[in-house]
């Protein structure tokens, strides 16, 4: 919870600049987790999803922790939402 709350006053922070903007957001291990958190929080804030129109999302999740379900954040309705998960069995 408090990683969603801290990612998506980060979000709410960069959305103070001019826009469109590009955003490329990385996440390893749990912090996979904190991401996806903070882009469904985004997704779920209508009006605050409305000020970032045309701005462009890229998100790398690397190794990401078990409980993290990154399709769910994939799957969230952000447009121009681009992501990229690598895993690894090692």
């Amino acid at each position: 919870m408090a990683g969603r709350q801290a990612g998506l006053s980060l979000l709410r922070l960069l959305n103070e600049r001019p826009r469109p903007q590009r955003f490329n957001l990385v996440g390893h291990s749990l912090g996979c987790r904190v991401l996806c958190s903070a882009l469904q929080a985004l997704a779920e804030d209508t009006p605050l999803l409305a000020r970032f129109a045309g701005s462009e999302f890229n998100v790398a999740l690397l190794q990401p922790d078990a409980d993290c379900d990154p399709l769910a954040c994939e799957q969230s309705g952000i447009p121009r939402l681009r992501m990229l998960i690598a895993t690894s069995n090692l």
